[in-house]
């Protein structure tokens, strides 16, 4: 049905199954955005549970992205290209990073990996030559290839900086220190 868009979640285009919507495009242009935790088609209330695929393809103006507690996916391509984000809040209920779904955004430089993330898929971070830090803060995911070694990880990076790293709790499952991956003490 042709229903009425909320202007609170005007700028955001999404798609409904059951009581769930996954953010299918964006069509505004702030710098900053919180992704809200609920969309509505005028007459029905949705949580909002999935980025879909390009979502946020080549939005040259974002810097900053806030993604609600609840989405439990990151689609292919949904952040591609966007080569001013340097900034992304991933929320605790994340389990799957889909592939490409940050490549090219040039700006990033560091991001934090939720203890929930299952599954970050080959080239997720592809070509974003300012990243030099990724701090996982649970047990291993399956990433990239998951070969089980640092080759998996510049599969799900490939194109990163020279000084890349890859942060994990001491002691948690699953991860094996290199010189690429280092464990860290602490919270």
């Amino acid at each position: 049905p042709n229903l009425p868009i909320l202007e609170q979640w005007a700028p955001y285009k999404f798609s409904v199954s059951g009581e769930e919507a996954t953010i299918t495009g964006y069509t505004g242009g702030a710098a900053e955005i919180n992704i809200p935790d609920t969309v509505s088609d005028g007459q029905n209330t949705y949580r909002v549970t999935g980025i879909g695929s390009g979502a946020f393809a080549k939005q040259s103006t974002l810097i900053k992205v806030v993604i609600p507690n609840g989405v439990k996916t990151i689609g292919p391509e949904a952040f591609i290209a966007c080569e001013n984000l340097n900034e992304v809040m991933l929320p605790d209920s994340l389990e799957t990073i889909g592939t490409v779904a940050f490549a090219g955004c040039s700006s990033l430089e560091t991001i934090d990996i939720p203890s929930g993330v299952q599954i970050i898929e080959p080239e997720a971070f592809a070509n974003c030559p300012r990243l030099t830090a990724v701090w996982f803060l649970g047990e291993r995911p399956a990433i990239g290839n998951n070969a089980g070694t640092d080759g998996d990880f510049r599969s799900a990076f490939p194109g990163y900086n020279k000084e890349f790293k890859a942060y994990f709790p001491f002691g948690r499952k699953g991860w094996v220190a290199s010189q690429m991956v280092i464990p860290f003490y602490g919270v």
